[in-house]
């Protein structure tokens, strides 16, 4: 399925992080090169996921980063772009912009990437809102 989310906008850089955000886009992009790595792996990636998470204080999030990677990769009909080395691929930083970004906007995107992504932004403000109390 075709996301213009993912394949269309100035992707050339990396996208500055929401001030209030728990993670950085660099953060994401690793949270995303270890999901594939352990989905290829062992072909459950939450684990994984949790483990990178629980140090951060945001290992409630695994699931979450789970539902959106599989639903991203469902979206764009191929698997996600990862392992440029120190730079972010374009989809990495696509992602980055959709999850930290102030206004996510979705064109045609599938209902279950919207959703996981909505779910995502939502449960990232309330992991931020935990860890300042």
């Amino acid at each position: 399925m075709y996301c213009p989310a993912f394949s269309q906008g100035d992707v050339s850089r990396p996208p500055a992080a929401v001030p209030s955000a728990p993670l950085s886009p660099l953060t994401i992009a690793r949270l995303l090169r270890r999901w594939n790595a352990a989905r290829t792996a062992e072909g459950n990636a939450q684990p994984a996921l949790y483990a990178m998470l629980e140090p951060l204080g945001l290992a409630m999030l695994a699931p979450v980063f789970d539902a959106l990677f599989c639903a991203g990769e469902a979206a764009l009909g191929r698997a996600i772009q990862t392992d440029c080395g120190a730079l972010l691929s374009p989809d990495e930083r696509a992602l980055a912009v959709l999850v930290l970004g102030p206004d996510a906007c979705l064109v045609d995107c599938s209902d279950a990437f919207a959703h996981a992504l909505g779910s995502a932004r939502i449960m990232l403000e309330l992991a931020r809102k935990h860890l300042e109390t």
